[in-house]
């Protein structure tokens, strides 16, 4: 009972500074509640390893937060739960979720709230392939009739991109715009296909 309160105050420890902004580990080592608590744990459990825990602790709500884990996300995660079985054992990991539960809503806030502060953001995306053709000039009906579609040339531009692009509080929009060949085009349209798959998991 002892050593299951000591890590729950290890846990909300590490959670406060994290909330508070405080993480990256500049203040894990050095808080005077963290620091007792890893004392503590040290004495009770004669694990050697426990000075790391801060740090372990730290680092699984970060990716829980990154990845916007729900409670049964954690609990159905394979690869998550055999990390997280090398530094806590079962009755810690029952903790660590419980806290999960209490304080996922506050990390998620933060996250979005955080996630503004760039100094500028991607406000709309606009693209279009460009390709050469011939075809008659369409003389007779008004209307321009392709007859031919050139294959462009690897390494050939294929498609433009426009970045409207938006700094936090500025009235102006910035517009970036380049041109990419074909693969190019590809990778790009696939990495905006993960940044919308990121965004809807934190609507």
């Amino acid at each position: 009972m002892m050593e299951a309160q000591i890590f729950s105050t290890l846990i909300s420890k590490v959670g406060a500074l994290l909330l508070a902004e405080k993480g990256n580990g500049e203040l894990l080592g050095i808080e005077a509640g963290i620091v007792e608590a890893v004392k503590k744990l040290r004495e009770i459990t004669d694990k050697d390893n426990v000075s790391q825990l801060p740090k372990q602790l730290e680092s699984l709500i970060k990716k829980c937060i990154l990845k916007n884990l729900l409670l049964e996300d954690i609990q159905e995660d394979d690869n998550l739960l055999r990390e997280v079985a090398t530094f806590l054992n079962k009755e810690q990991l029952q903790l660590y979720l419980l806290f999960w539960k209490k304080n996922r809503v506050k990390f998620h806030e933060l996250a979005i709230k955080n996630a503004f502060k760039s100094s500028n953001r991607l406000i709309q995306t606009k693209w279009r392939v460009d390709i050469k053709a011939n075809g008659s000039d369409g003389a007779d009906n008004d209307i321009n009739e392709i007859e031919k579609v050139t294959e462009p040339e690897e390494g050939e531009a294929t498609a433009i991109f426009e970045l409207s692009l938006k700094a936090t509080n500025a009235k102006n929009i910035n517009r970036l715009r380049f041109e990419v060949d074909r693969q190019g085009a590809v990778e790009f349209c696939s990495e905006l296909d993960k940044i919308d798959d990121a965004l809807l998991r934190f609507q």
